[in-house]
């Protein structure tokens, strides 16, 4: 009786851990967090590291995140932040493709996901389901946890730009040649 309850024990604790979700592609998702909201906010974003095999040749698209679901918004969109006219600018892009370097970070002064048409309030220390849904490797779904505004993970914080230096260039080259819609 006693083998049964801890074995029990380590499923329930296993399957609660807060390890990296991972999809049959070798995606990871790391460091996902949302910053808490006033109940009434309309929008929230969505930031994380996506972590994957890089592409042999250093600049084959290796996968591309075709959308994302989430039961607390009505629509989740992905963004991507541009320098235009001097000026940053948002855009919502209907596909993201990974950069061939085999990681790419969603942060608050980068790409991001954001979350319109709230239907509750995102609350500081509380989880919500998230799904990102890859070309290739098909469906990845996290717990997002929700933080107070301005707790940034240290592992996030590194990188607040959205991507590491040596990635700019690659990424933002596949962004210019993107369909693109404005909101």
């Amino acid at each position: 009786m006693m083998k049964a309850a801890l074995l029990f024990l380590a499923v329930v604790v296993t399957a609660f851990s807060p390890l990296p979700s991972q999809a049959a592609g070798g995606i990871t998702i790391e460091n996902a967090y949302s910053f808490a909201v006033a109940p009434g906010a309309r929008s929230a974003g969505a930031f994380m590291t996506i972590v994957y095999p890089p592409s042999a040749d250093g600049t084959t698209i290796p996968d591309r995140l075709m959308r994302v679901e989430t039961p607390v918004a009505g629509r989740a969109d992905m963004h991507t932040l541009l320098i235009e006219d001097n000026a940053m600018a948002m855009r919502k892009v209907d596909v993201l493709p990974l950069s061939p370097m085999g990681t790419m970070t969603f942060s608050p002064q980068g790409a991001h996901i954001m979350m319109m048409e709230l239907r509750q309030p995102l609350v500081a220390g509380e989880t919500y389901p998230m799904t990102l849904i890859f070309e290739k490797a098909g469906p990845v779904e996290i717990a997002v946890p929700v933080r107070a505004p301005g707790d940034i993970p240290e592992a996030a914080s590194s990188s607040l730009d959205g991507e590491p230096p040596e990635e700019k260039g690659v990424h933002q080259d596949m962004m210019e040649d993107m369909p693109e819609h404005h909101h």
